[in-house]
């Protein structure tokens, strides 16, 4: 293997001597990785805070799909649900649909080594171990210094720092990500290079071993918020060659493995019963006042089949479709159009590509004649199993050193909306609205109708109250399209019965509780300035200890001129959880006088001597199987708690019997939960037992005195 490395390479091959022995990768032998598969992915010690994984996902559409800067989409069997949904559609369902999608390049060197570089499963796309700038990074239409084709910076360039954490301005102004072209109302950022190969180290199998292609690869992604366009997101991937080589026979595609179904299936059974299938459609859509639009969809997805083990079937199909890529009209350097040159599907399993020369084939699909290969569709499968499937596109003749390769792809959800998914004539023909949506708003330059972004906000929990306080800053943004001030009025949300059973409450649990037209805004204006501009205090039916969520959304005036109706935002873009107080609405702290100021005035409103006295416990009785109770989840096994509230910042929590036999110890430690003045306990003993009902004792030490109380508990 002759092929040079790049100094970003030679750092990756120091760090080998580092973590010698740390990790091995190989491919899974099926769908769900087995526990030394999952080890294998774990981050090196060294790049925690660097590579982020489990962590970050689109959320303000329709699809909750986890991101990463891996290469990865889903979680791999990684996440807990409970905060790291791999692709949840729509949001509160118990259906997912991805266990994991990567990128695959492959290419030929000069040298003749066939040569891929697969982020699944062969984890070979991670971000520079030594850069701790290199992680993800988010915005949003209409941040500041985001405003797209705007000298935002006033320095004479457009767009110019694009969002990574460094000062790219060419003039050097010291200022930081202070000029980029945001995309939608939600867009992530990340890099990351296929230049680390010291996974090879404990890798017994030579079939195994990664030999990279050398490529840095910018990946950006979209998601909107709009009813038309929040069932998909948008994928945008710059590829680079840093090697000294070059790459002939380029081809670039994801390799998905969806396992569609319900997740609280026990461990192997939902996903056994999926099938797979592809599309390819041109379509002519009529465009009211222009002209019309041509388009070529080609989407491969998979779906739940009919009467499998998970019972309750996952409604929609989940694909992928190309929207774009490097081309060439003549069809001599690139292909001549936008397309999926090879769609393949195959079972787990043995069928699994072992190493880069069958990944190779995979990629570029075997309808090949005299040196050429023409495009590869697999048939649909319809036979339910556990499927894999692949779609690529190319080939590019040749990625020189220095030289970008770009596509743009997006991750779609069919929505059958109760047809015969069987039929794929009705597939074909009446399933295809959001991958349309999807394609035009690619087609227009990753535009689309938006209202103003949500102003910034904030909670205040009181006594059986919610006070919303937020700023203008929804008014002063202009439209990234027309470039107008055209905000028109704000609407408050809440969303109630939320049970922690998924990330985030269903958006049938969201309802609106008031609409505030900009002419009625001065009924709400404190007279502050920043957040505290205006205040709105909901009371109606708030209970103590319930969680409830909030978010302020703005919507504009629409364009007439251009036939664009109002625009109005949702929920997702600015949803926050808060907990009703008993007392007070400020959280505790070790001194015993307890001000409660006015943020606007700084005029003292109220005075408590505060002392552990305070703590309740909520609810009290409990009664198993009340509204009270939680789902069960990763986060809280049992899914029923009794909660400590009002306490200080540091206090020892002892349970006992009425007969004084010791049952749980609770540690509470303001400084890991500085938003709470709380701790819960899941009726569970010291021992690992649910408890009995009964009366049961608390003691209460702490640096502000101590409490004896007494609680009850009905099962």
């Amino acid at each position: 293997m002759n092929q040079r490395l790049t100094q970003g390479m030679t750092a990756a091959l120091l760090l080998a001597f580092v973590l010698a022995g740390a990790l091995t990768f190989g491919s899974p032998a099926e769908a769900r990785m087995t526990e030394e598969q999952l080890q294998s992915q774990n981050t090196p010690e060294m790049a925690n805070g660097i590579v982020d994984f489990l962590n970050t996902y689109h959320n303000v559409g329709k699809l909750i799909l986890h991101v990463s800067n891996r290469g990865i989409f889903g979680t791999s069997g990684n996440g807990q649900l409970a905060n790291s949904p791999s692709a949840q559609w729509p949001p509160g369902a118990t259906q997912d649909y991805l266990f994991a999608a990567g990128l695959w390049v492959g290419g030929v060197t000069d040298d003749n080594d066939t040569l891929v570089s697969a982020a699944v499963y062969q984890s070979e796309m991670w971000p520079d171990f030594f850069n701790p700038l290199e992680t993800m990074y988010n915005t949003w239409e209409g941040r500041p210094g985001g405003l797209r084709n705007t000298d935002d910076d006033g320095d004479g360039e457009i767009d110019e720092d694009e969002i990574d954490g460094v000062n790219n301005d060419p003039w050097n102004d010291t200022r930081i990500d202070e000029d980029h072209g945001a995309i939608s109302q939600q867009m992530f950022r990340c890099t990351y290079y296929d230049t680390t190969n010291f996974f090879n180290i404990n890798n017994t199998n030579p079939r195994q071993l990664h030999f990279p292609l050398g490529l840095k690869i910018n990946q950006e992604s979209y998601q909107w918020v709009g009813a038309a366009w929040d069932d998909f997101v948008g994928m945008d991937f710059e590829i680079e060659n840093i090697s000294e080589e070059v790459i002939n026979n380029a081809y670039v595609g994801f390799m998905i493995d969806s396992d569609v179904g319900d997740f609280r299936i026990a461990e192997g059974s939902f996903y056994t019963d999926d099938l797979s299938s592809f599309i390819s459609q041109d379509t002519t859509i009529q465009v009211a006042g222009g002209e019309d639009e041509e388009l070529s969809l080609n989407v491969a997805y998979m779906r739940d089949a009919e009467g499998g083990d998970d019972e309750d079937l996952a409604q929609g199909l989940f694909g992928v479709m190309f929207l774009g890529h490097t081309v060439d009209t003549l069809g001599i350097t690139a292909p001549e159009k936008t397309e999926i040159h090879a769609y393949r599907s195959w079972s787990s399993g043995e069928e699994d590509p072992e190493d880069d020369s069958e990944r190779y084939r995979y990629l570029r699909g075997n309808n090949c004649f005299g040196g050429v290969c023409l495009q590869h569709i697999d048939p649909p499968e319809t036979r339910a199993a556990d499927y894999r499937m692949l779609v690529s596109a190319g080939p590019f003749r040749e990625l020189r050193p220095g030289e970008t390769l770009d596509f743009q792809a997006a991750f779609v959800i069919l929505d059958p909306k109760g047809l015969d998914r069987n039929n794929e004539e009705l597939v074909r023909n009446q399933m295809l609205t959001n991958a349309i949506a999807a394609q035009r708003i690619f087609n227009r330059d990753w535009t689309a109708a938006s209202a103003p972004p949500p102003p910034n906000m904030e909670l205040i929990p009181g006594d059986h109250r919610i006070t919303v306080e937020w700023d203008d800053f929804s008014e002063l943004t202009r439209d990234p399209l027309s470039g107008k001030l055209d905000f028109q009025g704000y609407q408050i949300w809440k969303a109630t019965g939320w049970r922690r059973e998924t990330a985030d409450p269903s958006d049938d649990a969201w309802f609106l509780i008031a609409d505030i037209d900009k002419s009625e805004l001065s009924d709400f204006d404190t007279g502050a300035q920043g957040i505290g501009k205006y205040r709105f205090v909901d009371a109606t039916d708030v209970k103590n200890g319930f969680p409830y969520w909030y978010a302020v959304t703005a919507y504009d005036s629409g364009d007439d001129d251009e036939g664009i109706p109002p625009q109005f935002g949702k929920f997702s873009q600015s949803k926050q959880l808060v907990y009703a107080r008993f007392s007070p609405t400020r959280s505790l702290d070790d001194a015993v006088d307890v001000y409660e100021i006015d943020n606007s005035t700084g005029d003292v409103l109220s005075k408590e001597i505060r002392t552990v006295q305070n703590v309740h416990v909520v609810p009290n009785p409990y009664k198993q199987d009340a509204d009270w109770d939680e789902a069960d989840s990763n986060i809280n096994a049992t899914g029923r708690k009794v909660y400590f509230v009002n306490l200080p910042r540091r206090a020892t929590i002892t349970i006992y019997t009425l007969a004084g036999d010791l049952v749980q110890v609770l540690e509470h430690d303001y400084s890991s939960a500085p938003t709470e003045d709380r701790t819960y306990w899941n009726l569970v003993s010291r021992n690992n037992q649910e408890i009995v009902s009964g009366v049961y004792l608390y003691h209460i030490q702490s640096d502000v005195g101590e409490k004896v109380g007494r609680f009850a508990i009905i099962r």
